[in-house]
């Protein structure tokens, strides 16, 4: 039998929070580890973090993305990174322009990872081929560059089912708080 090197297991980064979904950007020179934690029921602050994936410290230092505005990080869950396009995805609920926090609606999010500016919100259907799409139970997204841009969802509801959503002005909703490209 070949002798196996020991590894060891450590903690990474304290967290303290449940993290709800995340992404790695592989980006040369910014390689990032992005995680997602839910907010307090019925208050607008849900977060997202980062920190450096080259990081050689003991405990590398984490990052808050403060630049989404205030509103469109309710209960994220979920996250991606389109490289392409250098911007952040997210699964949420909506509570104030097409919803209530006691009639959610299903949206995903996204916005530059430049300044966190430029947020889009893409509303998902209620209904999507057959298929009755549940806003608490969005649990993960990811983008597929190959086909037009698309959300690949994951709805964790009865019946569980991927949903394929395209990512396109056609389907983008709204934008708000845009100052730059991209």
């Amino acid at each position: 039998r070949e002798e196996v090197e020991d590894i060891t297991y450590m903690k990474w980064i304290n967290v303290g929070e449940t993290i709800t979904g995340m992404a790695i950007d592989p980006s040369p020179g910014q390689r990032r580890l992005y995680w997602c934690v839910k907010g307090t029921n019925n208050v607008r602050d849900g977060k997202i973090f980062f920190a450096f994936l080259d990081d050689t410290s003991p405990e590398p230092y984490t990052y808050h993305l403060t630049g989404i505005p205030t509103g469109y990080l309710i209960d994220p869950k979920g996250l991606a990174i389109h490289t392409l396009e250098y911007r952040i995805y997210w699964t949420d609920i909506d509570v104030s322009d097409q919803g209530s926090y006691d009639n959610p609606v299903p949206v995903i999010r996204s916005a530059r990872l430049s300044d966190q500016q430029g947020v889009g919100q893409y509303y998902l259907d209620s209904t999507i081929d057959g298929h009755s799409t549940s806003s608490s139970a969005l649990v993960d997204i990811a983008i597929s560059y190959a086909v037009n841009n698309t959300a690949i969802v994951i709805d964790a509801g009865s019946p569980p089912a991927i949903l394929a959503i395209p990512l396109n002005q056609s389907t983008l909703q709204d934008v708000f708080i845009d100052k730059g490209q991209g």
